[in-house]
């Protein structure tokens, strides 16, 4: 391994001379021409290495380079992926709140969705129960103005065919009364009072007929105007309740159709009713 030089020593120009000196023994010389082509040769040689060396030291600067680029790339990339890394935490954070409100939200409207078919139910229920009231009461009116019309009828009727009953005078009385009336020529003004009596009769019956009828009629209006006044505030009620039925159940998201159609069947009943009373 003594022959062996690197590029260093082979630049150095001792080392050329006892390169030469090895390989050629003293006293012992070559020719001129054999000479100049190994030193020529030699000299090809060394300026190879040098270029070799400066090669190999220009590819050295290169690759340093391309290491300090990647370096610089890979700081890169790491900075790059921990600013996402953070990115990516805080959007999970984030999401994972919302989440969370969302679900809590469905819950919340889950329940209001419950107790609003809760109170639909019992709005249904409380608008059947008001409809049977409105009915009941439509029935009494009914019955109060039958029988104020019979009433009416039964007055006229008694008028008519009741006769007013004059108080009779035993047969003897009369038959003597009668006897002196004819002798004193009374008769017409006998007549003409038993007229005036029987009319002054009649219209006492009228009076009484009357005033009695005044008094049913009476008594019949009040009980007529407190089932009117029981059922318009009953239809008040009932249409306070339509109202908040139908609000609540305009604040549903997606409302069944039948129940829709059920619901415009009994709003509409519920309205000709209160047209036709």
């Amino acid at each position: 391994m003594s022959n062996v030089h690197t590029l260093r020593n082979i630049n150095d120009k001792g080392a050329v001379g006892s390169l030469l000196g090895k390989h050629i023994p003293p006293g012992h010389r070559l020719g001129s021409i054999r000479e100049s082509e190994l030193e020529k040769a030699l000299r090809g040689s060394i300026k190879s290495a040098s270029d070799i060396a400066n090669d190999y030291k220009d590819l050295q600067d290169i690759y340093l380079e391309r290491v300090k680029d990647f370096n610089r790339i890979c700081s890169g990339f790491n900075n790059k992926f921990s600013r996402l890394n953070t990115a990516n935490t805080e959007l999970k954070a984030k999401y994972s709140a919302e989440i969370k409100s969302l679900k809590s939200s469905i819950k919340i409207l889950e329940r209001k969705a419950t107790l609003a078919q809760k109170a639909s139910s019992a709005d249904k229920i409380q608008i059947l129960s008001l409809e049977t009231k409105i009915r009941e009461l439509e029935g009494k009116l009914e019955d109060i103005d039958l029988e104020c019309t019979y009433h009416d009828l039964d007055i006229m009727g008694g008028v008519i065919e009741e006769p007013v009953e004059m108080p009779k005078l035993p047969d003897w009385l009369h038959d003597n009364l009668k006897s002196i009336v004819s002798e004193l020529g009374l008769e017409d003004k006998v007549i003409e009072l038993d007229k005036k009596l029987a009319k002054e009769d009649i219209l006492e019956v009228l009076q009484k007929v009357l005033s009695e009828k005044d008094y049913r009629l009476q008594d019949a209006n009040t009980r007529l105007e407190k089932a009117l006044s029981e059922k318009d505030s009953l239809l008040h009620e009932a249409n306070a309740r339509i109202k908040k039925h139908l609000t609540n159940f305009e604040k549903k998201p997606n409302p069944d159709p039948f129940e829709t159609q059920k619901h415009g069947k009994l709003i509409s009943s519920f309205f000709s009713m209160q047209s036709s009373s």
